[in-house]
């Protein structure tokens, strides 16, 4: 049953992508019979990665990007991505056939750089981009697969991928010696292609924009991958010591933490508001939150553990074994919904390796448990890179990451760089060492506010879920949309969003 479920899925999918891929083509005709497109201002062009998403829009979205920004009179080149990537041979084509379709209704006005035309048989891949290839391969696959556990038993996806990742990095290091781009704009960062494309840039000192969406919102970042919001730094030194901000954000940052603790917020991440009256732990008690392992906001960031899972369980191994502390693991809330749940059974994982263990306690996402109850009784919180790591700052509680997360150096957290600084922080923080200031919660609120507050453009000119309204728009209509103006301006000045949003809440408060 399962098997034919997947193939109606499958087959409804490829409808629904012919559908669009209609929808789109009458939108291109309608674009170039309606706009004018100003002349190039001779700046380096612009490069669009134009490739196969699942099935999904992206390929669309990524176009219009394109000729939104030639408007802006910026030469605009579609990099089209038509070599073969992942396990179904047969959805991966109907992509790139229609891709190609598309590309040559552009072509008509703009300039096409085929991937597949910069392959040379000759061309041969160094150990460093071996490297790269190979672990985008893996990340792509924990992607795929659900999680890291499943990976362990069967690599074959990987191995797959591994191959068409090795050819893609060689076709596109041709391209990149042959060309030249001010910037790229790239979905993602990690899945499918986009990982070469954005660590290519970077080595040949492009610099890059990649977005990625979700929940009726888009995220564009500056700064590597999307979901990684690596441009956040940036903002938060740039209005750092600024008092006025610093009243903003502080403000807005803990209105915005108010309504998340009582599951009112926009994203509804909690099952239930926090009360203050239910007590997991009556000791002293450590919080170790997970991400959802295999989403490209944690994907790759590890600094020293080779996966999400290694380092949950050294880490709960290692309390155990050096502390009386009561170690508490909180499944990912949005774990509960059915779309976003990882094929890691971490329950099951955790009873297998500490069987009986009555110090352990896990807290599964259906749980009526808010993790800000959790929060508050525990005495310090160690996260791989998870959001909760500042809000446990901002509520003074000291924590402690392995990761290369946005937030980890920005001073309100203690980040380990090798095992052994890691064994000594938790050594500290299981003494009482370890402390966090007021100066320290006002960062972590300052920060909190960009990116919970000013990060999350919310439109429905996005990749996903309103595909088919944006697409029915006029050139005329599409233009005018303040966020689609405030997305375009991003990516083409280098301007992250968080700033950009920040100065138009100054603005009005100064109104």
């Amino acid at each position: 049953m399962d098997f034919l479920q997947r193939i109606g899925s499958r087959l409804l999918g490829i409808r629904y992508w012919y559908d669009n891929e209609q929808q789109f083509r009458w939108f291109i005709k309608r674009w170039f019979r309606e706009t004018k497109n100003p002349v190039p201002d001779g700046k380096d062009a612009a490069g669009i990665i134009v490739s196969s998403w699942f099935l999904g829009p992206a390929p669309w979205f990524s176009v219009t990007l394109g000729l939104l920004l030639a408007q802006r009179a910026r030469k605009v080149v579609f990099i089209v991505d038509d070599l073969p990537f992942g396990s179904s041979f047969f959805s991966n084509m109907i992509q790139r056939r229609s891709i190609r379709r598309i590309a040559d209704l552009l072509g008509r006005c703009y300039q096409i750089a085929y991937v597949s035309s910069f392959l040379k048989k000759e061309a041969i891949v160094n150990e460093a981009g071996q490297q790269l290839v190979a672990r985008l391969a893996k990340l792509n696959a924990i992607n795929e697969l659900r999680g890291e556990a499943i990976l362990a038993e069967d690599g074959s996806y990987q191995d797959t991928i591994s191959k068409q990742l090795l050819k893609i990095y060689g076709a596109a290091q041709q391209l990149f010696e042959e060309m030249s781009f001010d910037y790229l704009v790239i979905p993602g960062g990690i899945n499918n292609s986009s990982g070469v494309y954005l660590n290519l840039a970077q080595a040949h000192k492009i610099r890059t924009a990649t977005y990625d969406s979700g929940y009726g919102c888009l995220l564009v970042s500056t700064q590597g991958v999307a979901a990684q919001i690596q441009d956040i730094p940036l903002v938060f030194n740039k209005f750092r010591s600024d008092s006025e901000f610093a009243r903003i954000a502080v403000s807005e940052a803990e209105a915005e933490l108010l309504q998340r603790k009582s599951g009112t917020d926009k994203f509804k991440s909690q099952l239930c508001p926090a009360t203050g009256d239910k007590k997991v732990s009556k000791s002293r008690s450590v919080l170790l939150p997970l991400n959802i392992v295999w989403d490209g906001a944690a994907l790759g960031l590890q600094n020293f553990y080779d996966s999400s899972n290694s380092w949950l369980l050294e880490t709960i191994r290692w309390l155990l074994e050096n502390s009386d502390h009561q170690v508490i693991i909180r499944q990912h809330p949005h774990e509960r919904r059915e779309e976003l749940k990882s094929a890691d059974n971490i329950c099951s994982i955790l009873a297998k390796e500490f069987p009986g263990e009555p110090r352990l306690a896990f807290i599964s996402a259906e749980e009526t448990v808010s993790s800000y109850d959790l929060l508050e009784q525990v005495e310090f919180v160690v996260v791989n890179t998870s959001t909760i790591g500042v809000e446990a700052a901002i509520l003074g509680k000291p924590v402690i990451t392995t990761a290369n997360v946005y937030y980890s150096t920005l001073g309100f957290v203690c980040q380990a760089r090798t095992k052994k600084e890691y064994f000594d922080l938790l050594r500290a923080a299981i003494k009482g060492d370890l402390t966090v200031s007021a100066e320290q919660r006002d960062d972590a609120r300052k920060c909190y506010f960009l990116t919970q507050v000013c990060n999350w453009v919310f439109t429905t000119f996005t990749p996903a879920s309103h595909y088919r309204e944006w697409v029915s728009s006029s050139p005329e209509q599409l233009l005018k949309q303040e966020d689609v103006q405030l997305l375009i301006k991003a990516i083409d000045e280098n301007s992250p969003i968080p700033d950009l949003i920040y100065e138009k809440k100054r603005k009005r408060n100064q109104a």
